[in-house]
């Protein structure tokens, strides 16, 4: 898969986060979950890469759909416990596992592109540089904020600060958050000035890589077995 075109890859993942998007009952969801952990495992992504990433994203999204027992209206009739009701434990594990499962094929598909290879796959569908490197960027703006906010917080430990429910806490807080921004900002500029000198300005010529028979191969399995799914689970009970 790393090697594939990197149109092939987006493709890929396309044609199977739509379905499993649309997925309407969460057996079905449930079942592409350890389908996803077994192509993370044949794309050798090691554990120590993606494990602590996974622990964080499910930490996160735990803190998202942890009210959604209690605030989503309930059918007449189903059971419920402690004013939970099972319509909303439902929809908040399909949120975990679309959520998990989207993020574990984004990593199968994704990783390892550069911007050139954003450029290639905006030039193979006809749109510019511009955007290629917009949606680089975004990606990449999450990582830089959270790297500069985690040396923000060591500096802080490191310096004694101690936080607790006070104003000077809170002041500490905003403090970081306030640096980490302007340290992002910094470090986001001098990236925009290192992607230039590397790819050329949005009005140089769109590099264009060659498509091989295993990439239209690759490209048109992942949109039948994409098909295949939708067919087979859309609208079904």
């Amino acid at each position: 898969m790393h090697n594939a075109h990197p149109t092939t890859r987006c493709l890929v993942f396309a044609a199977l986060a739509v379905p499993i998007g649309f997925m309407p009952n969460f057996w079905q969801i449930a079942m592409a979950v350890p389908l996803t952990a077994m192509a993370l495992f044949m794309a050798r992504i090691p554990a120590t890469w993606h494990g602590p990433r996974t622990l964080a994203a499910t930490s996160f999204l735990l803190l998202l759909v942890l009210p959604m027992p209690w605030t989503t209206p309930g059918q007449p009739g189903e059971p419920s416990w402690l004013g939970a009701n099972w319509s909303g434990t439902e929809s908040a594990l399909k949120v975990l596992c679309r959520a998990w499962t989207m993020l574990a094929l984004g990593w199968v598909c994704f990783l390892g592109l550069d911007a050139t290879d954003w450029r290639a796959v905006c030039a193979d569908l006809r749109l510019g540089s511009s955007v290629a490197m917009v949606v680089w960027m975004t990606g990449r703006c999450l990582t830089v904020l959270s790297g500069e906010w985690r040396q923000m917080r060591t500096a802080a430990r490191l310096r004694g600060a101690r936080l607790a429910a006070d104003s000077r806490s809170w002041k500490v807080i905003g403090l970081l958050v306030g640096m980490g921004l302007i340290r992002s900002s910094a470090r986001a500029e001098r990236m925009g000035v290192a992607l230039r000198l590397r790819t050329g300005d949005g009005a140089s010529r769109i590099p264009r890589r060659p498509w091989r028979g295993n990439d239209a191969l690759l490209a048109g399995g992942a949109l039948a077995a994409g098909t295949l799914l939708w067919w087979a689970t859309a609208g079904r009970p």
